[in-house]
């Protein structure tokens, strides 16, 4: 199955690799539901997404796939059950929420951690791998970036959560699955754990 026929014509050649390649490499992951019904409506998703300027082509698959864990998956709570997520939030409310949340769906949750120094001796010492991370960028009174860098050199999935605005995240990191406050941290923890 391929993006819809019909768009050849309304979108350029180099719009229509990117939703493709997109489409084929989430669509061949082993989590992806086989029902061609429900693989057409993702391609549309997709085609959706991109022509109404929801996302930057750079991001079209990390957002994609986040959504499709969530709403295409053969059985979205067992794709987290059982994985390692540190969770970097200072906000208590937040942090409980985000914790229940994810331990509902069967992750086990690392943290809540309320600052940078606990986040990387975690990430430096722990004897269990983690499989992935959620970060808040404001953690009391410091962004969460060199925890960022440390899981990147690790090869650990992670992305960000925050109230701020895509544009305030560097450069650097524009391309991490950056989340907006409030949110659904399942989604969000499909996302790094499917990096």
């Amino acid at each position: 199955m391929s993006i819809p026929g019909f768009l050849y014509g309304t979108f350029d050649g180099n719009d229509l690799a990117i939703m493709q390649a997109a489409f084929d490499r989430i669509t061949a992951e082993t989590w992806f539901t086989s029902q061609a019904d429900q693989r057409e409506k993702f391609a549309r998703l997709i085609v959706g997404m991109y022509a109404r300027g929801l996302v930057i082509p750079d991001r079209l698959e990390s957002v994609c796939r986040a959504l499709a864990r969530k709403q295409f998956s053969r059985d979205p709570l067992s794709a987290l059950s059982g994985k390692r997520i540190l969770l970097v939030e200072d906000e208590y409310l937040i942090a409980r929420d985000a914790e229940e949340q994810l331990r509902e769906l069967g992750v086990e949750v690392v943290g809540p951690v309320a600052n940078v120094g606990d986040a990387l001796r975690i990430v430096d010492t722990d004897e269990e791998p983690l499989d992935g991370a959620l970060l808040d960028i404001a953690v009391n009174g410091q962004t969460v970036y060199p925890v960022a860098a440390f899981l990147a050199m690790r090869q650990i999935p992670f992305a960000f959560v925050t109230g701020y605005e895509q544009r305030q995240v560097p450069a650097f990191y524009r391309s991490i699955p950056t989340f907006r406050k409030p949110c659904d941290w399942g989604m969000m923890a499909s996302a790094v754990s499917s990096t």
